[in-house]
């Protein structure tokens, strides 16, 4: 009697690839790339040869890549296919954890410019002294678990934030948001920009809104300074809120600041 092999994520990471088209890695890889929007001098060499590794079962690529590679893919949420290509990756980054390197595939100056740091043993400047301050007063308040982890993203069945006023998020605390549904009109927080490094305040709104990808559903609009929950930074430090607004019926799939996003405007 012969024993199936037990599926593994790299034969099914291959499979797709063929059926997408990419029947070598320079496709996919100029994908990945543009996803990121990365321009930097060897982004485009490091990401091919970790796609040969991923493909080849040498290496896992880390959740944030794997996230990447789900859409350049195209595998769509709540499918059997998803469904059976999370759960290969989950095994396979058991069994094979990412490396340091996969991590940082496709990043360029530009991107890691405000992207987490390690500040062990920094002091919070004196701008963060508030910041740091409310979320002690919400830790009073029983949710001071949100100052250990980053916060989960906020499900796109949860209405909280979809509003058709005015946004402004002022010395208010910011989420990420993945999945957004939204109807032509409202308005929504989709993320923060945080600043170059942990207690510093944002870029202001035109730098911020020059690097924000064109989007077909809608237009960015600043939120204002509030502050996110870093790990790296060990707290919370200020970030400024990225506005959508909804202005024509559609979907958008998108990267922004390392994450993916959903947007679906009914």
């Amino acid at each position: 009697m012969t024993i199936a092999p037990k599926p593994q994520w790299h034969v099914l990471f291959d499979k797709l690839c063929m059926d997408k088209g990419y029947i070598d890695n320079v496709k996919l890889s100029s994908v990945l790339c543009d996803l990121r929007k990365s321009q930097a001098s060897g982004a485009f060499d490091t990401t091919l040869k970790s796609l040969g590794n991923w493909r080849q079962g040498k290496h896992t690529p880390s959740r944030r890549n794997f996230r990447l590679l789900t859409i350049a893919l195209e595998i769509e949420d709540q499918s059997a296919q998803a469904e059976e290509w999370k759960l290969l990756y989950e095994d396979a980054l058991c069994r094979k954890p990412a490396s340091d390197v996969d991590e940082s595939v496709g990043f360029s100056p530009g991107d890691r410019h405000g992207q987490e740091t390690d500040t062990k043993g920094r002091r919070f400047s004196k701008p963060l002294h508030r910041y740091a301050a409310m979320a002690g007063v919400v830790a009073v308040l029983a949710v001071g678990a949100l100052l250990v982890t980053e916060p989960e993203a906020i499900s796109g069945n949860d209405t909280r934030g979809i509003t058709t006023l005015p946004v402004d998020m002022t010395d208010q605390q910011i989420y990420y948001r993945e999945i957004a549904n939204l109807r032509v009109g409202e308005s929504i927080v989709l993320h923060g920009k945080r600043g170059p490094s942990c207690g510093e305040q944002p870029l202001e709104w035109p730098d911020v809104l020059k690097y924000l990808p064109e989007l077909n559903t809608g237009v960015w609009s600043d939120g204002g300074v509030g502050f996110r929950v870093s790990r790296a930074c060990g707290g919370p430090t200020p970030a400024r809120a990225v506005v959508f607004t909804a202005t024509r019926t559609g979907m958008d799939r998108f990267m922004l600041y390392d994450d993916p996003i959903t947007i679906t405007v009914e």
